[in-house]
């Protein structure tokens, strides 16, 4: 199983997850930055990692008191899948209800959607990588040109002048979903 499954379908992003602590690194601050992990024991089958970066919601109030100790049980929310890895995050603002509900909410949504469904779409903005379009949905859509691979739809021409414009309304393909950003990466059928 790959990443995008993980995350799509296995541990989704946002989920709650609880573990213990079972290893600590030392902290070190680089760049300002908090650096180094806990490693805790859960109930995935997968390593699962909380970067100290993720325990608070601001880097600047970071302070080593923060960091729990190997045996202590922590409530913590999926924060991406990496290389077999999944790393969580304890940040106040991803384990309120709310965010936690937004997530479900996107997913419920992705659900409702198959890869290779047409779609119709009207630019909103338009950028040196991409479009942004409104699908009618509540996540914005993203023809990106640097996902052609996989997008299911023709790679936008190279000059952008020839793209669409902002306000054209256009077909689309769903292609994939962009986890992190809450996006519809979409590929482009022109008439």
């Amino acid at each position: 199983m790959n990443a995008y499954d993980v995350i799509r379908d296995v541990h989704r992003i946002g989920s709650p997850m609880a573990g213990t602590v079972s290893h600590r690194t030392d902290l070190t601050i680089l760049h300002g930055f908090p650096s180094g992990h806990l490693t805790l024991d859960t109930t995935s089958e997968f390593r699962a990692i909380l970067p100290f970066a993720h325990l608070t919601d601001d880097h600047k109030s970071f302070s080593p008191e923060l960091i729990p100790n190997v045996g202590d049980r922590l409530e913590t929310v999926v924060f991406n899948f990496v290389e077999d890895t999944l790393y969580l995050s304890a940040r106040p603002s991803d384990l309120k209800r709310s965010t936690i509900q937004e997530w479900q909410d996107f997913y419920a949504y992705v659900d409702t959607l198959s890869p290779g469904m047409e779609v119709m779409g009207v630019v909103e903005r338009v950028e040196p990588f991409g479009l942004f379009v409104n699908i009618g949905s509540p996540y914005i859509g993203l023809i990106d040109i640097g996902h052609t691979a996989f997008n299911r739809g023709h790679a936008l021409p190279y000059d952008n002048s020839a793209w669409p414009q902002v306000g054209d309304r256009i077909r689309c393909v769903l292609g994939y979903v962009r986890f992190h950003t809450r996006q519809i990466g979409l590929g482009w059928l022109p008439d």
